[in-house]
């Protein structure tokens, strides 16, 4: 799942998705979709 930081806020989820395709397709925006940071895998 995608997650971002906003203030003191995490949004994340469907509500992420949504609004990253929202900016990245009205506004152009170029916002990747990235993991929440606790799925993340290090590199061996």
């Amino acid at each position: 799942m995608p997650a971002y930081q906003y203030g003191d806020y995490i949004i994340w989820g469907l509500t992420a998705y949504m609004l990253v395709e929202l900016l990245n397709i009205g506004f152009d925006a170029g916002i990747p979709m990235k993991p929440r940071p606790e799925h993340q895998q290090t590199p061996a």
